[in-house]
């Protein structure tokens, strides 16, 4: 009778059923002070590499490999041996670092959120991604494939990869690199205080329930007695 989705509204429009859409809550390290972040525009984070090739992790350490003067940090089980076993690639050098799986409540990811800027998710498919949104309300500024679910953000607070292809993630990341640094903080800020009234669990609940009232007050019931 109707839809409630966390992806792109957009692709279910044809169904020819009420569509409701709403962003799911993300998680935040009440540790965390945004005064703190010494950031430094190379540096990139990846949350969650669950689904490697899906997400386009691959890509990165290719594009990575390239460009030495680059850091992407892995957070993730088991990413070292997944790459050499199951993609047969070889990290070539040392700016792309495996730091196994982080738990967001450690020092740990404090440690990297107060030096990464950018968060990517160059994934070919995907709901909203719950990673990408607990980056932002640490104030990291998303790099995101178009059709995931960030249309509605818009480009003042998501970047987007044009495409899933090499020369795309590499073209995205070099125009990100070249951002002046009096833009990236002011858009920092931005999605860290936009982020943290969007995305808690308390906005998804009153999200929810509007999602739950306006599906109630727009379905017509037809008497079968």
């Amino acid at each position: 009778d109707a839809i409630i989705c966390l992806g792109e509204p957009e692709y279910l429009r044809k169904r020819g059923v009420k569509v409701e859409h709403v962003y799911p809550s993300a998680f935040l390290n009440s540790d965390f002070q945004y005064d703190k972040c010494k950031r430094m525009k190379n540096n990139f984070l990846v949350f969650g590499t669950d689904g490697f090739v899906h997400k386009g992790i691959d890509l990165l350490i290719e594009v990575f490999n390239e460009h030495p003067e680059w850091e992407l940090y892995l957070c993730g089980s088991g990413i070292t041996k997944y790459v050499k076993n199951k993609l047969h690639l070889t990290i070539k050098s040392n700016n792309i670092h495996d730091c196994g799986y982080i738990n967001i409540k450690s020092d740990k990811f404090l440690e990297l959120i107060y030096q990464c800027p950018f968060i990517l998710q160059p994934s070919c498919s995907e709901a909203v991604s719950t990673a990408v949104l607990t980056g932002m309300r640490h104030g990291l500024i998303p790099i995101v494939t178009h059709g995931n679910g960030f249309e509605m953000l818009g480009k003042e607070r998501c970047l987007f990869f044009e495409g899933f292809h090499i020369k795309d993630i590499e073209f995205a990341i070099k125009k990100a690199v070249n951002l002046p640094d009096d833009y990236i903080r002011t858009k920092s800020k931005d999605i860290y205080q936009y982020a943290n009234k969007m995305f808690t669990i308390d906005m998804f609940t009153l999200n929810m329930n509007c999602a739950v009232q306006n599906i109630c007050e727009g379905l017509t019931y037809v008497n079968q007695g």
